[in-house]
């Protein structure tokens, strides 16, 4: 994800821009820097080695897993320019983080933002109230699978059966033609 912003107008020199993500989790989440909790339950970590200055995020809510990087570098009129990455407010159910840069007519953000389903929640709690992650995929593999198995003995059977019959009409034709000359 990429953010891009070009032509922003500063009330005074001395302003800075301050690109604000937004995070909203289901649910009562239990905190900023949590314990881990377990089938449903959100956590939320974050690396700060200088200080309230972020490099990373890790948030787990419901089974997934969203991982934001921050580097603190942005292109600010096709320069690297030192950004300052902050969590400006962690509540219960949502996060706000914001990127700071000094002023900039043509400025790009680049945070490194994935989400992922978290293997150990899946396999601990399942889907609670129908069949788990793992049950889902080998069900659908297994359709899948004997789908094709049907499909492939089918359209054998159906070539081996044009190939005989072709076969056999070539006899006909080649026993009529010598039976004429």
């Amino acid at each position: 994800m990429t953010v891009y912003i070009n032509g922003w107008r500063y009330k005074s020199n001395l302003n800075s821009l301050r690109v604000v993500f937004s995070t909203q989790l289901k649910g009562g989440q239990s905190g900023g820097r949590s314990p881990d909790t377990k089938c449903g339950g959100k956590t939320t970590n974050y690396n700060e080695p200088n200080g309230d200055d972020i490099l990373f995020t890790t948030m787990t809510n419901d089974g997934l897993v969203y991982s934001g990087r921050f580097l603190p570098v942005a292109m600010a009129d096709g320069r690297p320019t030192h950004t300052r990455n902050e969590i400006i407010k962690a509540t219960d159910t949502s996060t706000l983080i914001g990127l700071t840069v000094a002023q900039c007519s043509q400025c790009i953000f680049d945070p490194d933002v994935t989400v992922l389903i978290d293997a150990d929640s899946v396999a601990e709690c399942g889907d609670q109230g129908g069949p788990t992650w793992a049950t889902w995929k080998i069900i659908v593999v297994a359709v899948v699978a004997c789908a094709v198995v049907v499909a492939v003995v089918l359209a054998i059977f159906i070539f081996a059966r044009q190939k005989a019959a072709t076969k056999r009409q070539n006899r006909h034709i080649v026993n009529k033609l010598q039976q004429l000359g």
